[in-house]
């Protein structure tokens, strides 16, 4: 929900991606760092950053009701509800 730049997370999902091919599916959903001083996205509005937390929320959410995958990891899902971009109740359905 947070990071779109290259972290170690990332890395090591695309060295495992060829081994599970389909039945992993990685999405990076965010703008960068939202009210985190110097570390904030530059140039990022707060509407641009809800709606990527929306739209990113949305897409896990398809992805848990699709049945394809036994778990989806909505990494630093936290932070953006801590934020206000995407509500608590919104955070916290299950579909």
């Amino acid at each position: 929900f947070v990071k779109h730049w290259e972290v170690g997370e990332h890395t090591f999902i695309a060295d495992i991606q060829d081994l599970y091919k389909d039945k992993l599916l990685f999405y990076r959903g965010g703008k960068g760092f939202y009210e985190a001083g110097e570390h904030s996205a530059k140039g990022v509005t707060k509407e641009e950053h809800k709606q990527t937390a929306q739209d990113t929320l949305k897409k896990a959410n398809k992805a848990a009701a699709s049945g394809k995958y036994d778990v989806v990891i909505c990494d630093e899902i936290n932070n953006v509800t801590h934020d206000g971009l995407i509500s608590q109740q919104q955070s916290s359905h299950q579909q």
